[in-house]
């Protein structure tokens, strides 16, 4: 069997890591994000070429036990150099371009709609990001093709 990768559809990846609003149970931010909140974003989304938008939903909660069954419970032990990081979700979102991720991050209807409604269910306080650049080797379970 060959270890070789085919080859890497490229994009620039921006992920904003969020904590949920403290009164918020992790169902109802579950709900929200997902039935709501997507909702609004999907439509700038499409206009400005996204190539992917994810949510990821890691509950603090729920963390530790995943990691435990995963990783074992030496994983989450103080000393550890493993860390759960402290979020409840990650947004990502994946652009053929920095200019097309810049256009949907200061289209009207993003700064308008988007903005003001992740301040109804996140701690904007605690919002971090990070923008690199993804390189996809394997989608849908097929070697990308060089």
């Amino acid at each position: 069997m060959s270890s070789a990768v085919g080859g890497f559809q490229e994009g620039i990846k921006i992920s904003i890591y969020l904590v949920k609003k403290k009164d918020m149970s992790d169902g109802d931010f579950v709900k929200y994000y997902t039935e709501t909140h997507a909702v609004l974003a999907v439509p700038a989304l499409v206009r400005h070429e996204c190539i992917s938008y994810s949510q990821f939903h890691c509950s603090q909660n729920g963390t530790k036990e995943a990691v435990t069954t995963i990783f074992g419970p030496e994983a989450v032990q103080p000393g550890n150099a493993m860390h759960v990081m402290p979020y409840d979700a990650c947004s990502s979102f994946i652009f053929p371009s920095i200019q097309q991720a810049q256009a949907f991050f200061h289209d009207e209807e993003t700064a308008k709609i988007l903005g003001p409604d992740a301040q109804s269910f996140t701690d904007p306080s605690r919002l971090q990001v990070a923008v690199g650049r993804e390189f996809i080797a394997v989608a849908e379970s097929n070697v990308v093709k060089a």
